[in-house]
């Protein structure tokens, strides 16, 4: 029987692998890509051409996808599959995105799949946008603590005709520094993205306290839906299993799931399989081994995967608050301190 999709060690190889493709400086933002895969999903489930839907998502997506997409509709066109024109972009399309479309090609199920993947995009942009929203006026009050602080200094004792000259001085040290701060995050976005920082990325952030937990709660969702979306589509379970654990994206969960087309061979079920990794808590085990008792695989699967929902919205609701709290604990000592010795220059005490 051909495979629907490749094997986990394959899968682990290619990520291992993967070098790094820049199409432009700032790239495709999350909510760009969701927005072209809702976009694809109207026109394919309104039963148009993959060809011909991908034509008008590419005259409606942002700038930075629009040459993408429509080399996308050629490759179609020209009879070529999708996900292989996906896999050329690996800065744009990630390697999770890119296994669920063969294996939605394969089952005939892209309508679905398109949906899937928007949805997950549309809930990791939500996360983003909630904590960019609440960082934000901390990250300006840090800047402008930094900005006073230098000015500060800067005046501290000084003679009336050099408050201009040392004024001019604080704030082109400040420039520089806003232009290391942006030089730093772009360094840290290229790393990111080269084989070596996904790896180093992928072992740090489950680890962190307050990020670590919702990381790992998105990948759970992107799982438990994948699997949920390529069961409904009639694509068999040792494929429907290895397609969603490559969309995960973590390698240590796709080390853990290398044994089970042997397991499943030898007849285990896929929650046997599940069971022997530390991915899934064991309530959503018993919510599949209810599914495989009484037939209701899929409705299990959606089941827990509206259950890791609740439970992530419960996290990044909190999340805000204690950031803040965080944040504030670091950033109003630093302030203090930097108000404190522009005093002491001020009055000469050193």
């Amino acid at each position: 029987m051909k495979s629907f999709a490749p094997s986990l060690k394959a899968s682990i190889a290619q990520h291992a692998k993967r070098k790094t493709q820049y199409s432009s400086l700032l790239g495709v933002s999350l909510r760009q890509r969701a927005l072209c895969y809702r976009q694809l999903h109207s026109l394919l489930r309104a039963g148009i051409p993959l060809a011909i839907a991908l034509q008008h998502t590419a005259e409606a997506s942002a700038f930075p996808l629009r040459k993408m997409v429509q080399r996308l509709s050629e490759h179609v066109m020209q009879g070529g599959r999708l996900s292989e024109q996906l896999a050329a972009f690996p800065q744009t399309f990630p390697e999770w995105e890119v296994s669920v479309m063969r294996a939605a090609e394969l089952s005939g199920s892209l309508p679905e799949a398109t949906a899937e993947i928007a949805s997950t995009l549309e809930m990791e942009y939500e996360f983003r946008t909630r904590i960019t929203a609440v960082t934000l006026p901390a990250r300006a009050t840090a800047l402008v603590a930094m900005l006073v602080g230098l000015i500060l200094g800067s005046l501290g004792g000084a003679a009336g005709e050099d408050v201009f000259a040392r004024l001019g001085h604080a704030v082109l040290v400040f420039a520089c520094l806003m232009l290391g701060l942006f030089g730093a995050k772009y360094l840290w976005r290229v790393f990111a993205q080269s084989r070596k920082g996904a790896a180093f990325l992928s072992a740090l952030l489950p680890a962190l306290p307050l990020i670590g937990p919702i990381q790992s709660g998105m990948a759970r969702i992107r799982f438990v839906r994948t699997l949920a979306s390529l069961w409904k589509a009639g694509v068999p379970p040792l494929e429907t299993l290895e397609t969603a654990a490559a969309t995960s994206g973590n390698p240590h969960f796709m080390r853990q799931m290398a044994g089970a087309p042997r397991q499943m061979s030898d007849g285990a079920a896929f929650s046997n399989v599940l069971s022997k990794t530390d991915f899934l808590p064991e309530e959503t085990l018993y919510m599949l081994r209810t599914g495989e008792t009484s037939g209701t695989v899929a409705e299990s699967l959606e089941t827990v995967a509206e259950y890791f929902t609740i439970e992530l919205e419960a996290k990044i609701h909190t999340l805000p608050g204690k950031l803040l709290l965080i944040y504030y604990l670091i950033i109003v000592p630093i302030v203090f301190l930097l108000c404190l010795c522009a005093y002491a220059c001020s009055a000469g005490g050193f």
